[in-house]
């Protein structure tokens, strides 16, 4: 014998959801935090610093996370200010750029 299920039964209202978040309020201080430190630190640095070790010459533009940027997102100490061809090449030769100390 095929025992039937009875309908779902629908309500009459729709079910409102709530769009998640795409950031936790933790992580987005510290990107707000990091904004503010990240536009001085730029301001003080103007110039690449991989240049200084004879390879670029070019305004700086962006900051290079030597240790990553989950925990030390903020940790002014191992940032470089790096412009934009100098941090494409540091990620396409990861091998080079830790021989060369801007990677860990």
């Amino acid at each position: 014998m095929i025992t039937r299920r009875k309908p779902l039964r629908r309500s009459a209202r729709p079910l409102t959801r709530t769009p998640l978040r795409k950031v936790s309020s933790k992580r987005g201080r510290a990107l707000r935090e990091y904004t503010c430190k990240r536009r001085t630190f730029l301001e003080t640095h103007t110039t690449c610093e991989i240049g200084r070790k004879g390879i670029c010459t070019h305004r700086a533009g962006e900051v290079h996370h030597v240790h990553g940027r989950g925990p030390n997102l903020n940790a002014v100490g191992t940032w470089l200010a790096v412009c934009r061809c100098c941090h494409d090449w540091v990620h396409t030769h990861p091998g080079q750029a830790r021989q060369l100390g801007f990677l860990e």
